[in-house]
């Protein structure tokens, strides 16, 4: 098991509706790549913890750092984990 958690900035703000809607397709999509994670989003900025085979979440945060919603990606904790 492998664990990265990073954040991020909105380039625009999100409604409760752009959030349900960004949950519903990252959902989809985790699941289709056996990955697990949690996003958090307050004031315009987004932690988000994935979890899965390393690459995996090395594939999957690559997608995530080219989306334009979001920009300043820092990483802040990356490692195996007992799983």
């Amino acid at each position: 098991m492998y664990r990265l958690v990073y954040v991020s900035s909105a380039t625009v703000p999100f409604s409760k509706t752009d959030l349900v809607n960004l949950l519903d397709t990252s959902r989809r999509n985790n699941m289709r790549r056996n990955v697990t994670g949690m996003l958090l989003y307050k004031d315009g900025d987004f932690l988000q913890l994935i979890e899965g085979e390393r690459q995996q979440v090395k594939d999957l945060f690559e997608h995530i750092k080219q989306d334009p919603r979001h920009e300043n990606t820092i990483v802040i904790d990356e490692e195996d984990t007992e799983g």
